[in-house]
């Protein structure tokens, strides 16, 4: 599948137009035309570990959930991590694509996939993949669920009888991939080969 042909259809399945105004989404390393795709290797976070993998893999295009190219780079160097990744993707001819809170807004995304975990009778929870402060705050619910929250806005929620649950900020997002792999070999009419990266995890880690 052609590259250009690929990406317009991750942006049919989940428009970069849905995405917050300050994330930065979309294509964001493309090889030098033409490229095929005949692998698209799927992770949350793309750490060089992650990167290694994609390569063995022979990977054309990675979808990292979370861009690793946040902050604008100034050089591309061997220098700093995120940079490397950029050298090791073109070196290989691998694009790198991040949907992030684009997936976040769909109804068939991330936080449609967080209910599931949902057992016990709630009548009104509050979702957020990721970071859920400054989105939840102020929302009326018996539940919050999300990944990360500051100590103060637990207090706050706690304080007006709302449960609240943090799953750290990853882990309320990675097991989306497995899901997403389905839906995009739905949508992509299984043109090509799909596969969930191996390597991925929470950077933190429970000693």
């Amino acid at each position: 599948m052609n590259l250009r042909e690929l990406v317009s259809a991750l942006n049919d399945f989940a428009s970069p137009a849905l995405a917050e105004s300050w994330d930065n989404v979309g294509l964001l390393v493309e090889p030098s035309p033409p490229h095929t795709v005949n692998t698209l290797f799927l992770t949350n976070d793309l750490t060089e570990e992650v990167m290694e993998e994609a390569v063995q893999k022979k990977a054309d295009l990675v979808l990292s959930y979370h861009p690793p190219i946040f902050t604008p780079l100034k050089r591309v160097t061997w220098k700093t991590w995120k940079e490397r990744l950029v050298v090791r993707a073109l070196e290989n001819r691998i694009g790198i694509y991040s949907p992030h809170t684009a997936y976040d807004a769909i109804p068939h995304g991330v936080n449609n996939w967080l209910t599931k975990g949902l057992e016990s009778p709630v009548k009104k929870a509050a979702l957020c993949a990721g970071s859920g402060s400054s989105v939840l705050k102020g929302t009326e619910a018996d539940l919050y669920l999300t990944g990360e929250m500051s100590h103060h806005d637990v207090l706050d929620a706690v304080a007006n009888g709302i449960s609240v649950i943090l799953c750290e900020h990853s882990n309320t997002e990675r097991g989306f991939l497995s899901e997403l792999r389905d839906a995009l070999a739905v949508h992509l009419q299984n043109k090509i080969n799909i596969i969930v990266s191996e390597k991925d995890r929470d950077p933190l880690q429970v000693a």
